[in-house]
């Protein structure tokens, strides 16, 4: 029988002797039977059809052939015959095209062909070496090029099961991203061989090979070497995406998955464009539909072969996953970066995420010095970030923690489309034209003369004028119009005249006059009657702090806005505008008190009193005003000593035609019984279409009644922070469609009652698990798109797929979204698999995230700078696992950043930042309870010197509230200047010899370090406003940290102790303008050199009796004399005021205005201390709002 010879390394033709089982294994143990000597050889070959030069010169040549004698066939018949199977499982030839693709049509190619386009496999042409092949550059003579694959040793089986899988699975694939084959050739040559004892055999030698296609920049292992690591990222993300979607395609797109097994940069080869292109198939294997098999031998390549596989043989998809993230490690990190995580990996010790940081900063440092766009950096840092996340996850030695490919890509997707969508990060603005442009442009083409507008050329008269838009207030109606002209309509553009002439409304026949866009200083005189047709008044914002009287001679007056304005009083005979049914006088801060006049204006349907704090004896005149419609009291009467809206409970019956009515934050005054009486008559006002009862903490419970307003389709109860109950009829009202529960702190929102549609409680939405159900509810947000949405108990979505399908991406009229989850409770699904389908739309403009429980954020939110580039506002509020802070920096519109509870950060680095040139436009930042915050660091990488400070915006103000371990190093951001410092004693003792901070104003709060330990006093030399409260020791024993201070205007000391350190050196505060002490028991005289502050205009002392009674003994009032205001209040009265006479009265109170913004309203305090005293616990209790 003709065998297999295991002696040599080629195929020869040996004799079993008679007797001998076919089973036998010939070598050693059986002799070669000398045959007769000949030459003959056998080809099968492989051609793939390609459009490729290098596979056309493969598919047209035409080897040599050598013809075989009859003879010679019909031994090859016999031997066929005769092979046992062991010969059969490794024979290659025509059985193997039987598996190939109907499309692929097969050429020949001689293995003569071969060594022609490589020069003999020449070592020039070698490219280089695999576990059992060589691989040369061919060229063929029309200059195509192809690699071609040798095998080593044809006859060794292991080696030929390799060459043989490979070729079982290349000619499969068809994909971008793996190696395509376009040749085979498998011949065997009989040659002579003289054996030991001289006796002659014939030999077969075996050539094998493969024509791939040829790939230009070779291997990524040699890219990735210390010497060619030059590649840019944009390369390197090219090459990672590309990997992955070829082993996306041989694990999910084929019938049969293949495993590659030797996934490395060696067998990943690129193209000439650096297209990736996975490679050696000879190791891959087809598990079938058990996925999971076990192997006696092992696979791969040492280093990246997962654990399981080292210790139990275990082969699986997560073998290549885990591969693949070795890969991207050495491809996002290079070689020193991959030896850091090796090192890091044979530790218990090692912090991923330190790691990740790390080479993101790496790479932002590189990238700084390509790139100046800001935008452009941000982007492809938070690629790198996302890409050795996944690498990091890939290699966990957990399998089942370990993505899969699909999961892997889609990642890779999603940062592909951000980058993409964002790589030209500002293009040029055009002109957008809209229809209403022409529409208006059509209409003023319509009406020609009719229409006067002065502020386009050309248009500068009108020959039947009707509507005039001026631009000068201080000429005669007569010089801009003809005298055909009939004027209706008279507003007036931009004016800086500062009085508005009379002589400019001397047409008779004007029924509209708007001025909201001058800036006039005063009205006119109404009493010429040239005015008397007047209908319409749109006049806000007037600084005159009075109107003139001869206002009430417009008798056929409807509308007034005089919103905005400084008026104090009202015309007494308001009350004779008997026509006049919309008035508005919102945010008339001045206004004091309402004539008696005014309840005549029982014409009147829209009446707008919000934001008047001082405003008196609002229910007396509401009492007559039967007809209104609209009423709005918000923020009513806060001001106003011994007034508020008492009474109101006793008249709000009679308003029964109400359709809105806004008591915003105006009922504290209120008793809980007068409360509800107001509640009940509300209650019963059948047209009431929009009730808005928001921020009145004195509203415990709403009536059962609420269910009669079967019009209501708005009830606004936000900031109602002791609202415990809503009544369950109010799920009858079948028009109600928003209501709004936000900050109700008292309200278990899990027992609202249920309505039939979830907008109701729109923008608050509460997830709701459903008892039995497979779902929540949450799938009921699919189809709404409301401004503003909160949806809190996310612990109860119970998969993944809720969320994608409520698609918020595409809610794009969404501004503000607040997710929150209820802390410590049981979670359906993880909160970061949760939040990675919540990604907003790109309109979104503020986010609150509230009981987060992951420790990491998923892509979109680390891309927040990309994803959400409009956001104003962020919160992120009781974060207690979250390790690291998103790069919230490079928001470039970010107003204000809350940072609070967020217990597992140890230290804030540059990454907040996220780069140069962070938070551009921050006005607010606060940082609160956050007790295990050790360290913040203050600087971010630069690539020009290394490192830069941070710089906040002039006039930003930040909170640091409750924490206590936290340092800033090595020193403050630059350029804020308003600073909270509350409960952080480290932040206030633990300054070096830093440069100084150009911080204005400085409150502190709940201090236990004494006064001569806040360092930070040091370092502010701009300071001009120190307020301190709720400070136990106040003690100085060294006055230099004062004397620092020369431009220190305004000292408020409130509710400390030991104040006498504090108080003897007031002498060195030559500036001091104001000087507050208010409830510090402790303080019992004032200093000698009170006398030395010569710039001190007001003095307040409240609550210190024996320091009251130092200040009223005639002795030491002497050494007051020299301060223009002086109060001394105890108790809630006022016991004493010494003011100077009127022309300096009149000085100081323009001195408090200059103030108003840096002060707070301690006039309204003092006032509602003396008049509510029953209240006084309830508001302390408020005190965090008040903040």
């Amino acid at each position: 029988m003709w065998r297999r010879c295991r002696r040599l390394a080629m195929k020869m033709s040996c004799f079993t002797p008679p007797g001998e089982p076919s089973s036998v294994r010939h070598g050693f143990s059986t002799q070669c039977t000398p045959v007769h000597y000949g030459t003959r050889s056998r080809s099968s070959s492989l051609g793939a059809t390609s459009s490729a030069a290098a596979a056309r010169a493969i598919s047209t040549a035409k080897g040599p052939h050598v013809q075989d004698s009859e003879e010679d066939e019909d031994e090859e018949e016999e031997e066929e015959e005769q092979e046992d199977s062991y010969g059969k499982q490794f024979e290659i030839g025509p059985s193997l095209l039987q598996d190939a693709p109907p499309a692929m049509e097969l050429e020949e190619v001689s293995f003569q062909f071969l060594e022609e386009i490589t020069d003999g496999f020449s070592e020039e042409r070698r490219l280089g070496e695999g576990a059992f092949g060589v691989v040369y550059k061919g060229v063929t003579k029309n200059g195509g090029v192809v690699a071609v694959k040798k095998l080593k040793y044809p006859d060794v089986d292991p080696e030929y099961m390799q060459f043989k899988n490979e070729f079982d699975h290349l000619k499969k694939l068809r994909h971008p991203n793996i190696v395509q084959i376009l040749g085979y050739c498998y011949e065997t040559q009989k040659k002579p061989f003289i054996m030991d004892d001289r006796t002659k055999v014939t030999t077969e030698e075996i050539y094998a090979a493969l024509c791939l296609e040829y790939l230009d920049n070779g291997s990524l292992q040699k890219h990735l070497s210390d010497k060619f690591c030059e590649l840019d990222w944009h390369t390197r993300f090219k090459i990672i995406k590309g990997t992955c979607e070829g082993l996306k395609y041989i694990h999910d797109k084929l019938e049969e998955p293949i495993y590659h097994l030797d996934i490395k940069p060696a067998n990943i080869l690129l193209d000439k464009d650096m297209v990736p292109k996975i490679a050696d198939f000879g190791l891959s294997r087809i598990i079938g539909k058990e996925q999971i098999c076990k192997a006696k031998d092992r696979y791969g390549t040492p280093g990246y072969q997962p654990p399981e596989h080292i210790e139990t043989g275990e082969i699986s998809r997560k073998f290549d996953i885990f591969s693949l993230g070795i890969v991207i490690i050495k491809i996002v990190s290079g070689p020193e970066g991959y030896a850091i995580y090796l090192d890091g990996m044979s530790t218990d010790e090692f912090n991923k995420d330190e790691f990740i940081n790390q080479v993101r900063k790496d790479w932002r440092n590189r990238l700084q010095a390509t790139y100046r766009d800001d935008f452009s950096i941000e982007a492809y840092c938070h690629q790198v970030e996302a890409c050795t996340q996944i690498a990091v996850n890939c290699v966990e030695k957990d399998k089942q923690k370990r993505p899969d490919i699909l999961k892997i890509t889609e990642m890779l997707n999603e940062i592909e489309i951000d980058v993409g969508q964002n790589s030209s990060a500002y293009p040029e603005q055009g002109k957008l034209f809209t229809m209403h442009d022409l529409v208006h442009d059509l209409a003023i083409s319509l009406f020609d003369n009719q229409i006067l507008d002065q502020s386009k050329q050309g248009n500068n008269s009108g020959s039947s004028c009707q509507y005039a838009l001026l631009t000068d207030c201080s000429k005669a109606l007569e010089v801009c119009l003809t005298p055909r002209a009939r004027l209706i309509r008279l507003s007036f553009l931009d004016n800086s005249r500062s009085k508005l002439s009379d002589a400019a409304f001397t047409a008779s026949s004007m029924r509209v006059a708007d001025i909201s866009e001058s800036s006039v200083q005063t009205l006119p005189d109404y009493s010429t009657g040239k005015w008397k047709q007047l209908r319409y008044l749109n006049a806000p914002g007037i600084p005159d702090r009075m109107v003139p009287e001869s206002i009430t001679t417009l008798t056929k007056l409807i509308y007034l806005n005089l919103q905005g304005s400084a008026i104090i009083a009202l015309p007494e005979s308001i009350g004779e505008m008997e026509c006049l049914t919309h008035l508005d006088l919102s945010a008339c801060e001045r206004l004091q008190q309402l004539p008696d006049s005014f309840r005549n204006l029982e014409k009147l349907v829209h009446l707008n009193f919000s934001n008047c704090y001082h405003v008196k004896g609002v229910p007396d005149v509401l009492k007559g005003l039967t007809n209104l419609q609209y009423l709005n009291l918000s923020q009513c009467s806060l001001g106003a000593f011994n007034c508020r809206l008492r009474g109101l409970q006793d008249v709000i019956g009679n308003l029964t035609r109400l359709r809105y009515l806004n008591v915003s934050n105006s009922l504290h005054d209120i008793p809980v019984d007068g409360i509800n009486s107001i509640l009940r008559s509300i209650c019963t006002f059948s047209n009431l279409q929009h009730l808005v009862l928001s921020a009145n903490f004195n509203i415990f419970c709403i009536p059962e009644t609420v269910g009669k307003l079967t019009k209501l389709h708005t009830l606004d109860l936000r900031f109602c922070s002791n609202l415990r109950r809503l009544p369950a009829s109010i799920s009858e009202i079948d028009s109600l469609k928003f209501l709004d529960v936000t900050d109700c702190d008292m309200l278990d929102k899990s027992k609202l009652p249920r309505f039939s549609k979830c907008s109701v409680f729109l923008p608050h939405f509460f997830v709701h698990a459903g008892d039995g159900k497979p779902s929540s509810n949450l799938v009921e947000l699919k189809d709404e798109n409301p401004p503003k949405l909160e949806i809190s108990g996310l612990e109860n979505v119970k998969s993944v797929e809720e969320a994608q399908m409520i698609k918020l991406v595409e809610k794009t009229t969404t501004r503000e979204l607040q997710l929150e989850w209820t802390k410590d409770a049981k979670r359906s699904a993880e909160d970061i698999d949760v939040l990675r389908e919540f990604v907003p739309a790109s309109t979104l403009e503020v986010f609150t995230l509230h009981g987060y429980n992951s420790v990491s954020f998923p892509t979109w939110v680390i891309r927040i700078a990309i994803n959400l580039p409009l956001i104003r506002t962020i919160e992120l509020n009781d974060l207690p696992w979250c390790r690291t802070l998103p790069p919230l920096g490079q928001l470039q519109n970010l107003l204000s950043l809350f940072i609070i509870q967020m217990g597992s950060i140890r230290k804030i680095d540059e990454d907040l930042c996220g780069g140069a040139r962070a938070f551009p436009k921050l006005h607010w930042l606060g940082i609160e309870r956050m007790e295990n915050l050790e360290e913040w660091n203050t600087t971010y990488s630069h690539s020009e010197d290394g490192s830069g400070v941070l710089v906040f915006p002039k006039k930003m103000e930040m909170y640091i509230v409750d924490c206590p371990k936290l340092k800033l190093r090595p020193r403050p951001p630059a350029g804020f200047s308003d600073w909270v410092i509350k409960g952080s004693d480290n932040v206030l003792s633990s300054w070096g010899e830093e440069e100084h901070c150009q911080v204005t104003e400085l409150f502190v709060r709940n201090s236990k370090v004494p006064l001569h330990q806040w360092r930070v006093l040091y370092h502010l030399p701009a300071l001009s406003i120190l307020r301190i409260l709720e400070c136990r020791d106040l003690t100085c024993s060294s006055l230099d940290i004062l004397r620092g201070h020369p431009t220190l205007k305004i000292l408020t000391v409130e509710d400390s102790e030991s104040i006498a350190g504090l108080l003897d050196g007031l002498e060195t505060l030559t500036s001091l303008e104001k000087l507050e002490i208010i409830s510090c028991t402790g303080a019992k005289a004032l200093p000698e050199g009170i006398t030395q502050l010569t710039n001190l205009l007001c003095l307040k002392i409240k609550k210190c009796p024996e320091l009251v009674q130092w200040c009223k003994s005639e002795e030491n009032s002497m050494k007051l004399a020299h301060i223009k205001k002086i109060k001394l209040v105890n108790d809630g009265e006022c016991d004493e005021e010494l003011e100077s006479d009127e022309e300096r009265d009149e000085e100081l109170e323009s001195d408090e205005e200059s103030d108003e913004e840096l002060e707070t309203d301690d006039e309204s305090v003092e006032e509602l201390e003396s008049d509510e005293e029953n209240h006084q616990e309830e508001l302390e209790s408020d005190e965090k709002n008040e903040e």
